[in-house]
């Protein structure tokens, strides 16, 4: 089993075409839980950020991506929006770099509205639910 660096790795070694045309049809709802888990755990770098941006916009531009999202539990829902507020708030101190990576806030609120996350921005930065 590969440690969750590793999957990030191989992941972002992989590419977001390749990613793309693998799950072209369907993102298994399982699958797409265990990805929002292990990209939870992010080491806060910029090629890691991207990468899991890049991996998430290819995913979910699934035929099916929807369906997955409705069978997702509770946990796994969980997972995704804390994934999507930390995602948020790792551009504040670098957002210059990660755009040029093409990681911006427009692209992380679209992956959000896809994955049925809401934001609301507080004093304290972003709260996904």
């Amino acid at each position: 089993c590969l440690e969750i660096e590793e999957r990030i790795d191989f992941v972002s070694d992989l590419g977001e075409d390749m990613i793309g045309r693998i799950f072209h049809t369907e993102i298994p709802p399982e699958l797409l839980g265990e990805m929002l888990h292990t990209f939870l755990a992010f080491r806060q770098t910029t090629r890691d950020i991207s990468s899991i941006v890049h991996t998430l916009k290819a995913v979910t531009n699934s035929r099916r991506f929807s369906l997955s999202v409705q069978f997702l539990s509770s946990f796994d829902r969980s997972a995704g929006s804390q994934l999507i507020e930390k995602l948020l708030n790792s551009l504040l101190d670098r957002q210059q770099d990660l755009a040029e990576l093409g990681v911006t806030e427009y692209l992380i609120h679209s992956i959000a509205e896809k994955l049925n996350i809401t934001t609301t921005y507080t004093e304290n930065g972003p709260i996904c639910n």
